[in-house]
């Protein structure tokens, strides 16, 4: 695993995939690159983050307004320690795994209970 100065990120093989940067090895003091989100997914796992005491700092990336809405569409990197990255991972594949319930054989949500 190598990490990117310029980008702030891991990444495996000879070359950052992004900048083509050699990058080096991880230290403790690297802020990584959790992830790029929307605004609001970015608040949101911000204060995972911060309930779980990892610190977090975000950066707009690019901006602009959904083609048909008046939805805001700029994304924000997510970036953490080094030493928390893999448990901020976690956090945030719980936060945005989907969990929808279980459909029945005609296509409807089943009441949980078997009959």
């Amino acid at each position: 695993m190598r990490y990117c100065t310029r980008c702030r990120r891991l990444f495996d093989g000879p070359e950052c995939p992004d900048c083509r940067s050699l990058g080096r090895t991880p230290r403790a003091e690297d802020w990584c690159l959790l992830s790029e989100e929307p605004r609001v997914y970015c608040d949101m796992l911000r204060d995972v983050l911060e309930q779980n005491g990892i610190p977090s700092v975000f950066a707009a990336t690019q901006g602009g307004l959904g083609l048909f809405s008046n939805v805001n569409m700029e994304l924000y990197r997510l970036f953490v320690p080094y030493p928390r990255l893999e448990e901020a991972a976690r956090l945030r594949a719980e936060l945005f795994s989907a969990s929808l319930p279980e459909e029945d054989a005609d296509g409807a949500p089943s009441e949980g209970g078997e009959d």
